[in-house]
C-alpha cells in the first residue's frame, strides 16, 4: 500500500509540474473562454470629422503611435465622403478563475475586406478583469472605406474579419461578432477543434482511470489485461501503471495543442512527429497483434476479448483515425 501511495504521489507531482509549466492561464482560459457580453457601436462619417481625417493623411507612417496599426497608407486616401470612423466598445466577461491583465483587441483583416480596412487602434490602457464572471470594457477604433456611413455595412465588413482578444502578453481568443456566427459554424477549423477537445478529454479520463488503479481501485481492472485460461498474461506494477497514466496525459495534452489550444509545451517539430505517431499507434492497436488484442485477434472467449471487441478496439480506431484526420485537415 505504501508503494502504491508513493507511486500515486509521484504521478500527481509529475502531472502537476507538466500542467504548472504549460498552464499560466492557458488551460483555464481555453476551457472557459472570455465572453463578449455586450457590443456597443458608434458610427461617425469621416466627412463629419474632416479635421481628424485630413490630419491622418498628413502624418508620416513612422509618426503613428505604437498602438495604432495602419493597413493602408492614409496619404493615398481621397475625399472623406467614402470613409467611416467606427468606435466599438466591447464588454468582456471573465468566466474563469484567473485575473486577465493588459487586455487589448487586435484585428486580422481577411483578404476579402482588406481593401476596406484602412487603420485601427487598440485600447492602450492596462485593463484588468477580476475572475468569476467580472466584466470590463475596452475600446477599439477603426477607419473603414464604406459606400455609406451605415452601421450595418460597417459591422458586416468587420464581421468578416478575425477579431482577437489578447491579454497577459501571449494569451488570445477569437471574439466573434453576432453576425459572424452563422457564417463560421461549420468551418473546418472549428470541427477539428471540437474533435481535438473530444480526444483530449478521452485520453485524460483514461489517464485518471490508471491513477485510480494505482490508488487500489478495482473497477474495470479485471477486464483491462488479456488473459489465458483465466489468468492474466501479465500483472502490471504500480510503477508501470503510473508511467502509462503520465503518457496518456501527455498524449492528451499533445492532441489539444494540435488544434484546440495554443502550443506551450511541445515544440512544433515534436507536435508534428507526435501527432502522426499517436495516430499510427492507436490505429495499429485497433488492428492488433492477430492473437490477443485488436479486431483480428484469435483469442475470443475471455472477458478482455469481449470488451476489446466491443469497446477497446473501436475506441482505439476512433482515436487513431481522428488524430490522423487532425494531422491532415487541421
Amino acid at each position: 500500500m505504501a508503494k502504491r501511495r508513493t507511486v500515486f504521489m509521484a504521478v500527481v507531482f509529475i502531472l502537476a509540474l507538466i500542467l504548472g509549466y504549460s498552464n499560466k492561464g492557458v488551460i483555464s482560459f481555453r476551457l472557459f473562454k472570455p465572453q463578449l457580453e455586450e457590443l456597443h457601436t458608434i458610427i461617425t462619417p469621416a466627412a463629419n470629422d474632416r479635421q481628424t481625417f485630413n490630419a491622418m493623411k498628413k502624418l508620416p507612417i513612422d509618426g503613428w503611435p505604437p498602438e495604432l496599426n495602419v493597413v493602408q497608407d492614409p496619404a493615398t486616401l481621397g475625399d472623406p465622403s467614402g470613409y467611416t470612423f467606427v468606435t466599438l466598445t466591447l464588454t468582456i466577461k471573465n468566466t474563469n478563475y484567473m485575473k486577465m491583465k493588459n487586455l487589448y483587441i487586435d484585428l486580422d483583416p481577411v483578404l476579402a475586406n482588406k481593401n476596406q480596412i484602412i487603420l485601427y487602434t487598440r485600447d492602450a490602457q492596462y485593463i484588468e478583469v477580476s475572475p468569476f464572471g467580472s466584466s470590463s470594457s475596452l475600446n477599439f477604433n477603426v477607419l473603414l472605406k464604406t459606400n455609406s456611413p451605415d452601421q450595418d455595412e460597417a459591422l458586416q465588413i468587420l464581421s468578416y474579419s478575425h477579431l482577437y482578444l489578447r491579454w497577459d502578453g501571449d494569451h488570445s481568443t477569437t471574439i466573434d461578432f453576432p453576425e459572424k456566427a452563422s457564417f463560421y459554424n461549420y468551418e473546418r477549423g472549428t470541427v477539428m477543434e471540437i474533435l481535438s477537445w473530444a480526444i483530449g478529454m478521452i485520453l485524460f479520463i483514461l489517464s485518471a482511470l490508471h491513477i485510480y488503479w494505482i490508488c487500489g481501485g478495482r473497477w474495470g481492472a479485471a477486464g483491462a489485461i488479456p488473459s489465458r485460461g483465466g489468468e492474466p498474461l501479465f500483472r502490471p506494477s504500480a510503477v508501470s501503471t503510473g508511467v502509462v497514466a503520465i503518457l496518456l496525459a501527455l498524449a492528451a495534452w499533445l492532441v489539444l495543442e494540435l488544434e484546440a489550444i495554443k502550443p506551450v509545451l511541445f515544440p512544433e517539430a515534436l507536435l508534428w512527429i507526435g501527432g502522426w505517431l499517436l495516430g499510427a499507434v492507436f490505429t495499429l492497436r485497433a488492428i492488433g497483434d492477430f492473437r490477443w488484442v485488436g479486431f483480428f485477434k484469435k483469442e475470443k472467449g475471455t472477458v478482455f476479448a469481449r470488451l476489446d471487441s466491443r469497446f477497446y478496439s473501436p475506441l482505439c480506431l476512433f482515436l487513431g483515425v481522428s488524430i490522423l484526420l487532425i494531422m491532415v485537415w487541421g
